[in-house]
């Protein structure tokens, strides 16, 4: 899948959070999926948003 397919996706993921029609877990999930954008990303910013991605997790619970 092409990076900007995996943006698409996670832009209609982060619709659907704002709407009410998925779940901030489903969304961390969805955003880990983009391995193409991750791997765009300089690792400690890769970090920085799994630690991030980790706190939306555990606040929803």
């Amino acid at each position: 899948m092409t990076p900007t397919r995996q943006l698409e996706i996670f832009g209609d993921g982060l619709a659907r959070v704002r709407d009410g029609s998925l779940g901030a877990q489903a969304c961390s999930t969805l955003a880990r999926a983009q391995d193409q954008l991750l791997a765009a990303l300089a690792p400690r910013y890769t970090d920085v948003l799994h630690h991030l991605l980790d706190r939306l997790e555990s606040s929803a619970l």
